[in-house]
């Protein structure tokens, strides 16, 4: 039995990146995207809201333009990302309100 080592050699490809080409399609869910996103910006209290509406922006557009009508189902989708980040932000809000900080225990100590 021939027991020799196959040697693999790995190659790095450069592998060029272009923008995805601008079309009607792409250009009105670009806008429908910064409407919706601006105003639920507006409403939001926080910057950590405010960053995860962006991201929820971004990712119900990313599954918005996978479908067939990117323009169709965009506002679903990103209310339910909207929402949900809205509701987390709260979550983690009130658990920080839970825990102390650092040095909060040791603040009234020896004073």
């Amino acid at each position: 039995m021939d027991h020799t080592m196959k040697t693999i050699r790995n190659t790095k490809r450069r592998i060029e990146t272009r923008p995805a080409p601008k079309t009607p399609e792409t250009a009105d869910l670009g806008a429908l995207k910064e409407s919706l996103l601006r105003e639920r910006l507006e409403a939001a209290t926080t910057p950590a809201l405010k960053a995860q509406y962006r991201w929820a922006a971004d990712e119900a557009a990313a599954l918005a333009f996978v479908t067939p009508w990117p323009s169709f189902f965009f506002p679903a989708l990103f209310a339910e990302k909207a929402d949900a980040a809205r509701e987390q932000v709260a979550r983690q809000e009130r658990i920080r309100g839970r825990i102390p900080r650092p040095g909060a225990l040791t603040e009234g100590v020896g004073a």
